[in-house]
């Protein structure tokens, strides 16, 4: 018995320092890991960590983007009456018409507006699923803007947005690209695009106006 215990003590000792060698290397690894992380893009790294949203549908580019923004701001420039501007607009900016509505989609396909947490009234809930053409289309375009250019800074992109668009909550809300993919934070959006009553000629405005708060267009 003196004899096993002899030979147990040596090989308990050099399996609790393996142990604790194998513990302080995975600690350093981890640590490594996040330090891996630039300073200026931890926020974002974090964000992404938090996604809850999987968009399979194409947000809008740039160019279309800027294309309908030019041919938009033609149609007001002109001298046709307002029902006819209201008329032409809702007709140029289809495209952002159908890229709202699959992005709504998306959005209530994955989220439970019932949830406690996304703290939402009954009205809130049906206005945010019977958003109509114009809100759909300033959806699409909150969405396509926010990602059309990598170039872009954040910041500057939410501040032109909220001016654009007459929603300056938006920039509160809504502080980087990333928080556009969570449920939460295309909740916020939805809700803030269901309670405005704009005219397709407001819409036609903040899509150009947005262009020229960027210089981009």
């Amino acid at each position: 018995m003196n004899l096993i215990k002899n030979f147990r003590k040596p090989y308990l000792a050099i399996f609790f320092s393996i142990s604790i060698l194998s513990t302080s290397l995975t600690s350093c690894s981890n640590e490594s890991i996040n330090e891996d992380v630039p300073l200026e893009n931890k926020n974002d790294y974090m964000s992404r960590e938090s996604k809850d949203i999987s968009f399979k549908v194409n947000f809008l580019d740039y160019q279309t983007l800027k294309h309908l923004a030019i041919e938009v701001n033609q149609i007001e420039s002109s001298d046709l009456s307002d029902n006819e501007k209201e008329t032409q607009i809702k007709e140029t900016l289809k495209p952002m018409i159908l890229n709202g509505k699959d992005i709504h989609q998306e959005i209530l396909n994955q989220v439970n507006l019932n949830d406690p947490k996304l703290d939402l009234t009954q009205d809130d809930i049906t206005q945010i699923k019977n958003m109509d053409d114009k809100e759909l289309a300033q959806l699409s375009f909150v969405y396509g803007t926010s990602h059309a250019r990598v170039d872009w800074n954040t910041d500057t992109v939410m501040n032109c947005l909220g001016a654009a668009l007459g929603i300056h909550e938006i920039y509160g809300l809504i502080q980087n690209t990333a928080q556009l993919a969570t449920a939460q934070g295309a909740v916020r959006v939805l809700k803030l695009l269901a309670r405005r009553y704009i005219g397709w000629i407001g819409v036609g405005v903040a899509v150009y106006s947005f262009g020229n708060c960027m210089e981009a267009w």
